[in-house]
């Protein structure tokens, strides 16, 4: 019996995010007509990952999280072992070289150039392990485009965002780039645009690239 697919996102009030997250989840099923795809949410949004687990018990669930932080090892962990330890958990998206070439791709389609400075924004954790995947994430992006890539935070980790953004425009020649390394708009994403950047990328969003490897983390946790 082929599994289920039981995908967990973050969850934001931002329409825009919501609907971008929804119709990734569609694509994915539209990839996979033979494969159940069920979506639920961490936070704010609902259902929540217990409820959907609660119906959907052979499963297994692929956070759409681009890094190993505290959802990781806290929330969805201890939400799946109080339901079933049966129940597999892939591992989040990122780090991986599909996100640093979309990402890759989003700089070069801007018309972003090797002189100018390119910082990576990442979301941030409370957690050290999610900081070296967004360090090995932006190594993989310093190599697609040729130049390096400074990995930054928009809150919990250090530097941040901003502070890098200013410390390349000190320079007065200096344009600044910044490859938004977040799945989908929302009230981090928001933050960017008032970051002093000359350039801000969108979100990785809804794209073919992104569906496959959903599916990839699917196969390799059965």
């Amino acid at each position: 019996m082929i599994k289920d697919l039981v995908a967990v996102a973050h969850g934001t009030r931002q329409l825009q995010g919501q609907l971008v997250v929804k119709s990734l989840i569609n694509r994915v099923q539209n990839m996979r007509p033979d494969l159940r795809v069920h979506l639920s949410f961490i936070e704010i949004q609902s259902p929540s990952l217990g409820q959907v687990l609660q119906q959907v018990p052979n499963c297994v669930v692929v956070p759409l999280l681009l890094s190993r932080g505290y959802h990781i090892s806290q929330d969805i962990e201890e939400t799946v072992r109080k339901i079933s330890p049966d129940i597999a958990i892939a591992d989040p998206l990122g780090p991986d070289p599909i996100l640093a070439q979309i990402l890759t791709q989003r700089l070069i389609d801007a018309g972003v150039k090797k002189q100018d400075s390119v910082v990576l924004a990442a979301a941030g954790s409370s957690r050290f392990v999610a900081c070296q995947d967004v360090e090995d994430l932006a190594e993989l992006v310093s190599f697609y485009f040729g130049k390096t890539v400074k990995p930054a935070y928009i809150s919990s980790m250090t530097p941040y965002v901003g502070e890098v953004v200013r410390e390349y425009k000190t320079s007065p020649s200096s344009k600044v780039a910044v490859a938004t390394y977040l799945l989908a708009p929302g009230t981090f994403s928001n933050q960017l645009d008032h970051c002093g950047a000359n350039l801000v990328t969108e979100p990785i969003g809804d794209n073919d690239q992104l569906a496959k490897l959903i599916l990839t983390r699917f196969e390799q946790a059965q």
